[in-house]
């Protein structure tokens, strides 16, 4: 917000993030910012809000440096142990989120024929220790492939 107007505060950052989300289509009721982080338990945002943000992420002409700087199963960062063996590695641009009782995965997946599907999964409130839980929201990402890419 300094940038933007020459003021820090964090009811400015807010208003600045609401502005965004409302240019992005993303509804008022499906955000909710609190804090600068994005780690207070009272940030919260709907998994179709995310997926407008993937789509408008898309379409931005700045995409294929976000892309670029999203972690790859199989490969990099905060997914270079995951995904090995399977048919995504290599296949998923994504970006993690964890906290307790969360485990998240949304981005973007690259199936046969050049096409690519934007994805979001979010476990919201399971009791499932993190790394049982990181192995569910990963079958699930490759269920949607296989369904994506094979129909089945």
């Amino acid at each position: 917000s300094r940038v933007l107007n020459n003021r820090g505060t964090l009811d400015d950052g807010l208003d600045i993030l609401n502005t965004f989300t409302q240019k992005v289509g993303i509804a008022p009721e499906e955000v909710q910012f609190a804090g600068g982080s994005g780690l207070s338990r009272e940030t919260l945002v709907t998994p179709d809000a995310v997926m407008r943000l993937l789509q408008f992420n898309a379409r931005a002409p700045w995409f294929q440096a976000f892309y670029d700087a999203l972690p790859v199963a199989g490969v990099d960062g905060t997914l270079s142990d995951r995904f090995h063996n399977t048919p995504l590695k290599g296949r998923i641009h994504a970006k993690t989120g964890s906290l307790e009782h969360v485990n998240a995965l949304s981005g973007y997946m690259n199936l046969p024929g050049r096409r690519r599907l934007a994805f979001v999964i979010i476990g919201n409130h399971q009791p499932l220790h993190w790394a049982e839980a990181t192995k569910i929201v990963d079958r699930i990402a490759l269920q949607i492939y296989r369904h994506y890419a094979y129909g089945r």
